[in-house]
């Protein structure tokens, strides 16, 4: 616990001093902070949904994940970018408040990042994180989240609601991180809209979510899971990837790694059976 309120202490007093981490293409930037114009999450309301505070020799930072199963964690290739070392929490709302029930610092042996992932346009933006060193013990605080069934790998998902949720900033001129978890609810844009703001990055192996009204996410959330409801549960469909860096609350749209194209990655690298 001791370790834990330094590791807290630490992220939210160097959250001026963060390195930003721009990408070359134009009008993309890393999310490595907020959801802006969220709503503060309740307790059991996101089992699945896992931080991680990144340390570096630049800095640290904060990523989101989700949980797959007891060994295994989904995340964003680029949140593990030439990092030392990582903590991961799981089972929390609150990170100032309330006792984890799940937290183990990770090395880069931990981390299977995708060997196509480009770090200049994002393709391929995922990560496995491995917790067999700790197992994750399930209750009513943590969860697996759910996986696309394969047959979902062509539904166009346009106007479909998403969830998404991270820690972080709540708006473009915060300085200091959330302590608490905030979810935002918007659409799913098509990606021939979406390359309208961002160009030919943009690819059948990504998924965009609608920025309207300043709702949106932003640095910190990278790596968490976007979700649609399905059969009375939520999947996830997407991994925070990158969005504006004209900022989070001016209408520009967020994009994921589209998880229904990396199903056949993710069982090869977990053994998890997808149906």
């Amino acid at each position: 616990m001791l370790r834990l309120l330094w590791i807290i202490s630490l992220f939210i007093s160097a959250s001026l001093c963060w390195p930003a981490k721009f990408m070359d293409s134009d009008h993309l930037v890393k999310l490595n902070g907020r959801i802006s114009g969220g709503t503060q999450a309740v307790r059991y309301q996101f089992p699945y949904q896992v931080i991680f505070f990144v340390y570096t020799k630049d800095g640290q930072s904060i990523c989101g994940g989700s949980i797959l199963s007891t060994h295994f964690s989904l995340s964003a290739a680029h949140c593990f970018s030439g990092f030392s070392s990582a903590d991961i929490l799981a089972g929390i709302i609150d990170i100032v408040n309330d006792d984890p029930p799940y937290e183990l610092e990770i090395f880069p042996s931990d981390v299977i990042v995708h060997s196509k992932y480009n770090s200049v346009t994002n393709l391929n933006d995922i990560a496995i994180v491995k917790t067999s060193r700790k197992p994750i013990s399930f209750n009513s605080a943590i969860q697996p989240i759910a996986l696309p069934a394969r047959s979902m790998a062509n539904i166009d998902l346009t106007n479909t609601i998403g969830l998404v949720a991270g820690w972080g900033k709540v708006n473009d001129a915060s300085v200091d991180i959330s302590t608490k978890l905030l979810y935002i609810n918007a659409p799913i844009i098509s990606n021939a809209e979406c390359t309208k703001t961002y160009g030919p990055i943009i690819t059948t192996s990504n998924i965009c979510l609608s920025g309207a009204n300043g709702r949106s996410t932003c640095r910190g959330d990278s790596g968490g899971p976007l979700t649609i409801t399905s059969g009375g549960r939520q999947v996830q469909v997407g991994i925070v990837s990158f969005g504006s860096d004209n900022g989070c609350q001016r209408g520009y749209p967020t994009g994921f790694a589209r998880v229904s194209s990396f199903l056949d990655w993710i069982q090869s690298n977990t053994g998890i059976i997808i149906s």
